[in-house]
């Protein structure tokens, strides 16, 4: 690895990818050769850029410059989550990563930053733990999918409004 020094790293379930994250903004994303001695030397990393949400769509009472990535965690469902230093929780759908379209669903409720981040066996849930005001709080997230919306489609008999999917899905 080159560049700013991780702070944060994580491998995926099967060994494949290691993502590193640092006070850079960028989570990278590694490829893993079969041997670790095999390491190519200046390999570049694939970027995945966070999306920046302005100071008033952000619980964090920190500045939103501030954007060191602190915590990542691998689903086995191809998902790689980041917790970062506002607050916020971003995930991505590390099948569709290079869709220009495809933007990483955010979790914003912390107000300080995210110390760490695990997903259940299946990746259907997230856990992230958080000093919130000096008081340590620990959130249970069901991750949105598309088997998801559908259901909740079926249930309102109809699509969900952009508001709806501002609030629950982003």
């Amino acid at each position: 690895m080159s560049g700013i020094a991780p702070i944060i790293l994580a491998f995926s379930p099967d060994g494949k990818q290691l993502a590193s994250g640092s006070d850079s903004y960028y989570v990278n994303l590694w490829k893993v050769p079969s041997e670790l001695k095999d390491l190519p030397r200046g390999q570049t990393p694939k970027q995945l850029t966070p999306e920046l949400l302005p100071k008033d769509q952000n619980n964090s009472n920190l500045p939103t410059d501030n954007f060191w990535i602190t915590s990542l965690a691998f689903a086995k469902n191809n998902k790689l989550a980041s917790g970062s230093y506002d607050g916020c929780i971003q995930i991505w759908d590390l099948l569709n990563v290079d869709e220009p379209s495809d933007k990483p669903i955010i979790l914003k409720h912390h107000e300080e930053r995210v110390n760490s981040l695990a997903f259940s066996d299946d990746g259907e849930q997230l856990v992230s733990v958080s000093n919130d005001n000096n008081d340590k709080k620990l959130l249970i997230w069901t991750i949105p999918t598309d088997q998801l919306v559908d259901k909740l489609k079926a249930r309102l008999y109809r699509d969900l409004t952009d508001e709806e999917k501002q609030e629950y899905l982003e």
